[in-house]
């Protein structure tokens, strides 16, 4: 009987190892599935509520410890960007992880550049320098590496990884960007209801030419801008971790793709931002095949396409999602092209939102939005857009469709569309058409059935 029982033990074991691997991995962490991107069921129907995503944390990376204090990180330094970055350079290429122990290390302006097949484990909390001023004077040793960094704020951040392969973001510690400074100085007031000018801090984390990182688990939190701002890159995974960001705090959005993004999926995250919760643009570059599923956005507004619509946005699938006590629910935005960027590819193309519950939003349930910035973006065409399984409850405003003459190419299909509890009428809908194929109901201009 004790042989019996001590066999079964060791194919219990087995079994949790062959299903803890479940299949094959970029390098070690980074486990890639068949492609969801094209529209295919990734499987359930959203629960309402939906709870509060609950962590999966999936293997943790073998290899060499890299200690950031074991060179020279201190939890009394002013700033322990140098140290963060050489430890960064030893574990570079070994399958190494680079370690923050527990304690708050301060950091400006660091960037991790030409990095490959490292994770950066995060026990304790990074956190971005208090003022403005200490920010600025970090910026002059990353100037020399990356001429970029600092000729505009959209390059600037706390943290910039470029030109990276193969990178894992994890632990149960915090990144956070202690944004008071920022958003003071971007007429910020608590309970105020919204900063009172443009707000020219650094983005928390910036990701510009990539290929293959996945962030899982740790907290982000005060970004003094862009929590994410996602540049050109290639394979991307976000799951199974929070966003945080105060309320009304402008441009302090959660995900924001700036342009060039090729694969992405994002899952079982939870995101309070003060602006866009995921945001997919294309400015210089397409994007596409994008996977936003099974997560819970709040305040900001919404998850949105655009406003930067010059280049082709396509193959983009929000599935299982809430939106809670946003402005918007799920909006598309797009603005004139200034002279500096090229427009002649301008397109937004096979659009899902499935599943999808709105509740408590300020303005529109959805809002699409052709001339949401000066004149809107001319060059503009728009096809296979679809809302299935699409519900609000409580909007400001039912639904807007506003798109400039001869951008529409298809008619928008609506299935199973409910919009309920609306306190008034969207704007007036114009060029737009529809496709009903399932119940409607509250949708601004498109009769009940």
């Amino acid at each position: 009987m004790k042989g019996i029982v001590i066999v079964l033990i060791i194919i219990l074991i087995i079994v949790i190892i062959i299903a803890s691997l479940g299949g094959s991995y970029y390098y070690f962490y980074f486990r890639p599935k068949k492609s969801l991107f094209k529209g295919e069921s990734t499987g359930g129907i959203i629960i309402n509520p939906i709870p509060t995503p609950s962590p999966t944390p999936g293997p943790t990376p073998q290899g060499p410890q890299f200690l950031i204090t074991n060179y020279g990180a201190s939890t009394s330094s002013t700033n322990n960007s140098a140290a963060i970055i050489k430890a960064f350079q030893a574990a570079n290429s070994k399958n190494g992880t680079v370690v923050v122990p527990k304690g708050t290390f301060m950091i400006g302006a660091t960037l991790i550049k030409g990095i490959k097949n490292t994770a950066l484990n995060v026990i304790g909390k990074l956190q971005n320098v208090a003022s403005i001023a200490a920010y600025n004077s970090s910026i002059a040793s990353i100037q020399t590496v990356d001429p970029t960094f600092s000729s505009s704020a959209k390059n600037q951040a706390v943290i910039k990884f470029l030109q990276c392969d193969n990178i894992l973001v994890y632990g149960e510690g915090n990144i956070d960007g202690n944004n008071e400074a920022w958003q003071t100085a971007a007429g910020f007031v608590v309970g105020g209801g919204g900063n009172t000018s443009e707000n020219n801090g650094p983005s928390l984390i910036n990701i510009t030419n990539c290929n293959v990182f996945e962030i899982r688990q740790v907290l982000i939190s005060n970004s003094p801008k862009y929590n994410f701002r996602l540049f050109d890159s290639t394979k991307l995974k976000f799951h199974d971790f929070k966003i945080v960001n105060q309320q009304f705090t402008v441009n302090t959005d959660g995900i924001n793709i700036e342009q060039g993004i090729n694969g992405m999926e994002v899952y079982n995250m939870d995101v309070s931002s003060g602006d866009d919760g995921f945001a997919i643009n294309a400015f210089s570059t397409n994007t596409t095949n994008i996977l936003v599923r099974d997560s819970i956005f709040r305040t900001g507004h919404g998850v949105s396409i655009g406003s930067g619509t010059y280049q082709t946005i396509s193959n983009v699938v929000f599935r299982n999602l809430q939106i809670l006590n946003s402005k918007y629910g799920t909006r598309m935005k797009a603005k004139t092209p200034p002279s500096s960027y090229p427009s002649g590819n301008s397109k937004v193309s096979n659009i899902l939102y499935e599943n999808i519950t709105v509740k408590n939003t300020d303005q529109d349930a959805i809002l699409w939005d052709g001339a949401f910035s000066g004149d809107g973006n001319p060059n503009l065409k728009i096809s296979d857009i679809t809302f299935k399984n699409y519900n609000s409850d409580t909007s400001g405003k039912s639904t807007s469709f506003q798109l400039l003459p001869n951008t529409l190419l298809k008619p928008i299909i609506l299935n199973n569309v409910i919009i309920a509890n609306a306190k008034r009428s969207g704007e007036p809908n114009t060029n737009v058409k529809f496709d009903v194929q399932g119940p409607v109901k509250g949708v601004n201009g498109v009769a009940d059935s």
